[in-house]
């Protein structure tokens, strides 16, 4: 009996060392994890302040070069080379709150705004610029809404940019249409829905994931990193919300 005892003692504590081990280097693995995803987060924003820097100056030389070509020719060639560096500027900015967000240096504003002059001047800058052809855009803000609220402008802007822009890149005729309502506890609900092709179960799965995009046989014809929309689950869940999809 004793020596049975004594067996199953070591038994144990064989276990238990080997289940110390086992910690130990789990324990190693995530600490090494973590300093690779933190060195390629600081990577990509070193990277994206040193493009953006030149970038700044091929702007400015663009709107230089648009005040002194006239030849309509010339002028198509200036638009283009703005759409271009636009496009470039805008991926770098998503690199550069995404970097922020990995790595928890994400400062939200906090201050009372208006939230009708807020939609409203986002909204009316896609109907005047009528987005596409075949595509009719529209929005809608519900009357209950408080005039002001407390929060981040800009981010809020953001957010609805880049559901409008989405919905946009994939409808190919039809209909884009946001509308904004109050929730309970001084939140917003912000919804857009459109007419495109719809999103499959298995693509909805992935959808807010980093550099992914649903539907490649679209999405080639769009330039883009995939970020826009985990960019927006982020922030929508740093401001105590949620943000999901319908299809």
């Amino acid at each position: 009996l004793v020596r049975a005892l004594l067996r199953e003692s070591r038994s144990s504590l064989r276990k238990a060392q080997a289940l110390e081990v086992k910690s130990q280097q789990l324990k190693e693995t995530a600490r090494r994890a973590e300093i690779a995803s933190q060195a390629k987060s600081e990577f990509m924003a070193v990277m994206s302040h040193e493009i953006r820097t030149p970038l700044n100056g091929v702007v400015g030389m663009a709107d230089l070069l648009g005040d002194e070509v006239h030849s309509p020719k010339g002028q198509a060639y200036v638009a283009a080379l703005k759409r271009s560096a636009d496009s470039l500027r805008s991926v770098i900015n998503d690199i550069l709150d995404y970097t922020k967000i990995e790595s928890g240096r994400l400062d939200l504003d906090n201050r009372p705004f208006d939230v009708h002059e807020c939609i409203e001047s986002l909204c009316m800058g896609y109907v005047l610029q009528e987005t596409k052809e075949r595509v009719a855009f529209s929005y809608s803000i519900d009357p209950a809404l408080p005039r002001f609220v407390v929060g981040d402008i800009a981010r809020l802007r953001q957010i609805m940019m880049n559901l409008i822009n989405n919905a946009l890149k994939f409808t190919e005729s039809g209909y884009v249409r946001c509308s904004v309502s109050p929730l309970e506890n001084d939140q917003l609900l912000v919804e857009v829905h459109d007419s495109g092709c719809g999103i499959s179960a298995l693509d909805q799965e992935r959808l807010f994931a980093a550099f992914s995009q649903v539907d490649t046989s679209i999405a080639r014809r769009h330039e883009g990193t995939g970020l826009g929309l985990v960019i927006c689950k982020r922030l929508v869940q740093a401001m105590g919300g949620d943000i999901g999809v319908e299809s």
